[in-house]
C-alpha cells in the first residue's frame, strides 16, 4: 500500500521508532499526497513516499476534527497502539497541518506503531526556507 508522510526530519528511514507529538511512537500517513506535502510544508521539512502492508483495523470516524476532538483522536490511537495493532487506518477524519492557514478536509488516515510493516521509504521533495 503506498502512501505518503509529510515530516519536520528530513531524512526518515525505516528503523524501529517514530517519536509523536502524542507522546507514544507512531508514524502517521495518507493516501492524498497533497495533504502529506501540506503537512511537509508546513513543518519546512520533506515529503515522503511510504509503503506498508495493509492495516488491519479500519474505523470511521464519523467526519470529525483531528483538532476538535483530539482527546477522541488521542484515545483511539493509543487504545490500538496498547492492544498491540501494528497499524490502523481512520476514514473520514477532518485534518489539516495548520487550520489557520490551510483549509482542512475530509482524509484517511493511517498511523503505523510498528515498524516491521514498512517495506520502503522513499525521499520526494524537501522543503526548507
Amino acid at each position: 500500500m503506498k502512501l505518503y508522510h509529510g515530516s519536520a526530519n528530513t531524512n526518515i528511514k525505516i528503523k524501529s521508532q517514530y517519536p509523536s507529538r502524542y507522546g507514544f511512537t507512531a508514524l502517521f500517513l495518507t493516501e492524498d499526497q497533497n495533504l502529506a506535502l501540506n503537512y511537509a510544508k508546513h513543518k519546512r521539512g520533506a515529503l515522503y513516499e511510504v509503503e506498508i502492508m495493509h492495516p488491519e483495523i479500519k474505523l470511521n470516524f464519523g467526519g470529525k476534527s483531528t483538532y476538535h476532538h483530539h482527546q477522541d483522536f488521542i484515545k483511539i490511537l493509543k487504545y490500538y497502539k496498547n492492544m498491540g495493532y501494528p497499524s490502523i487506518r481512520i476514514n473520514n477524519a477532518l485534518d489539516s497541518p495548520n487550520i489557520k492557514t490551510i483549509a482542512p478536509g475530509i482524509y484517511s488516515i493511517v498511523v503505523v506503531f510498528n515498524p516491521k510493516i514498512i517495506t520502503n521509504i522513499k525521499k520526494i521533495s524537501t522543503h526548507r526556507r
